[in-house]
């Protein structure tokens, strides 16, 4: 497709479904049938873009975690390709290790959620509340939430602080 060309629902569709199944965005639009790379961002971008009843927006957040699901898949095969004969060269098993690092990479970024590396403690939706239990340390909690050194050696209050991230 030409730059500027009309939004069409079943091209989007037919776009959203390659990037499910596992192709980048950038290959994508290097087909000719395909709008470029610039268009699908300035349909992202407009809300009045719609595929199947939900916004283009909505549709290629949803396509994209497909597409981590696909590469998922194809990090399994990658790892279960049997290294024989000429497969055991070191510069395949590089490439292989480039291949997966690179996705689990990616997919971490765009779907933290699912598989990224680090684990969220969440409030689910409600504030965290934290304990802090004060035996003699030199700690003061001040009316902003913030805990300080006292330097006195006495905390000034109660042993038991219940201390809200704000945040929240």
């Amino acid at each position: 497709m030409k730059p500027g060309e009309h939004y069409s629902e079943v091209v989007a569709a037919a776009l959203l479904a390659r990037l499910e199944a596992g192709e980048t965005l950038s290959s994508i639009c290097k087909d000719p049938a395909m709008p470029i790379y610039a268009t699908v961002r300035l349909w992202n971008r407009d809300d009045t873009k719609r595929v199947a009843d939900i916004s283009f927006a909505d549709a290629l957040k949803r396509s994209r975690q497909e597409q981590m699901w696909t590469w998922a898949d194809e990090i399994v095969a990658i790892c279960d390709v049997k290294l024989e004969g000429d497969r055991k060269d070191p510069s395949l098993v590089q490439l292989a290790r480039l291949q997966v690092d690179t996705k689990k990479f990616l997919m971490a970024k765009i779907a933290p959620q699912v598989f990224g590396d680090k684990m969220a403690l969440s409030g689910g939706g409600e504030p965290i509340v934290v304990k802090i239990m004060n035996y003699g340390s030199n700690l003061e909690v001040k009316k902003d939430g913030k805990l300080v050194l006292d330097g006195s050696g006495n905390s000034g209050g109660s042993d038991d602080v219940d201390i809200v991230d704000s945040k929240q």
